[in-house]
């Protein structure tokens, strides 16, 4: 009997910082600084360390205030902070972030599981995936985007409903492709993407997370730090998963799926990453290796969109970007102060006109960058 099943290991190295986020903060109650390093607090070892030490009560009367920041109040009563190292859950490297930076902000938390180790999850993995499929198909297959076009013109209303319908229109086309009988074409039964299954990725060692501030690259290398602070994976770690593939289910093949993540990067170099280069130097930004993809939160509009791939040829595709941006942003286009919108990123001949990207070990990286090897089982 045909084996129908298809078994990859899929190891994923980081390129950039990635943050695959909790929905949790770090809160400035919950955490201090030491010599380049952060440490996050264990609540019951430090109530047991402060109560020793009689600070306990004193503690819990400042905690309440909104403003509450435990780097300035240990500094105030002159907490020593061997209190704070012994009621540690875990320390992070904030070589590249300084107190300053940190001082008045919580910490957005990576994911973990139920043992406090960061870990990805399939679905993100496979959300990646998806839209990279997505981008090969549409240069695969032909597709009228004057819809889109109208939507983007016209639309006034609730940001969430922004391209919907035109969005699940198009995964419609594009992913259900064999229809079961007695359903109908939109049924999800009916979608190519549910013969392909993503583990969670194995638990990843507390000592690879590192803190990344959101740093925004201009198209003449200026680079400006934003008030935003992530857990990360450090680059250079590497995620392994498990991905299995039910011929029965999809024609996708995995040989597909790696051509699919090639030709979304040559798409994001040449119709977006070309336009910048490093700092003030003349040098253009890049990643070197095969199968580049990008994950998770803070990297950008261009890899998570396919709206690139859409307007391909459009000698308006710049424009219609940008607005498609304003629009997801503010909920209309046309109504709103030109000073502050996206309109300004046509002149430069590239939208958003910011690549995302983060400070690790003295360099610029880009924010989620990483690079994908699979093999059959």
């Amino acid at each position: 009997m045909k084996n129908y099943l298809k078994r990859y290991e899929i190891e994923l190295k980081v390129l950039g910082p990635v943050h695959i986020g909790s929905g949790e903060e770090i809160k400035k109650s919950e955490w201090i600084m030491d010599h380049g390093s952060v440490l996050v607090m264990d609540p019951r070892k430090l109530m047991q360390e402060l109560e020793q030490i009689h600070m306990l009560d004193q503690y819990v009367n400042d905690v309440v205030y909104e403003r509450f920041s435990l780097w300035n109040w240990a500094k105030k009563q002159n907490v020593s902070m061997s209190v704070f190292h012994d009621s540690a859950a875990y320390e992070l490297d904030a070589a590249g972030v300084t107190r300053d930076d940190l001082n008045r902000r919580n910490i957005q938390a990576f994911i973990k599981d139920p043992y406090q180790k960061p870990y990805i999850p399939g679905s993100s993995l496979k959300g990646a995936v998806r839209n990279i499929l997505l981008g090969m198909m549409i240069e695969q297959k032909e597709y009228d985007v004057n819809n889109i076009k109208r939507t983007i013109d016209k639309f006034q209303g609730k940001r969430s409903k922004f391209l919907k319908q035109e969005s699940e229109t198009l995964e419609v086309s594009m992913f259900h492709t064999k229809i079961s009988d007695g359903t109908e074409v939109t049924d999800a039964v009916n979608d190519a993407m549910r013969g392909i299954r993503f583990s969670d990725s194995r638990p990843i060692p507390l000592d690879m997370l590192t803190l990344a501030q959101k740093v925004d690259v201009h198209t003449d290398g200026s680079d400006r730090n934003m008030p935003l602070v992530r857990e990360t994976l450090k680059p250079g770690t590497e995620v392994t998963f498990g991905m299995t593939i039910d011929q029965t289910e999809t024609d996708i093949s995995g040989d597909d799926i790696l051509r699919a993540i090639d030709g979304f990067y040559t798409d994001y170099q040449t119709m977006f990453l070309k336009q910048f280069r490093y700092r003030d130097a003349d040098e253009e930004l890049s990643l070197q290796g095969e199968h580049i993809l990008f994950l998770g939160g803070g990297v950008g509009y261009p890899s998570k969109t396919v709206m690139n791939q859409l307007l391909r040829g459009d000698p308006e595709r710049v424009c219609y970007v940008s607005r498609a941006i304003q629009t997801a942003l503010t909920g209309g286009y046309e109504t709103r102060d030109r000073t502050k919108e996206h309109r300004q990123d046509i002149g430069l001949g590239v939208s958003p006109r910011v690549v995302k990207m983060t400070e690790f070990d003295g360099q610029l990286l880009q924010m989620g960058a990483c690079n994908l090897k699979m093999r059959e089982l």
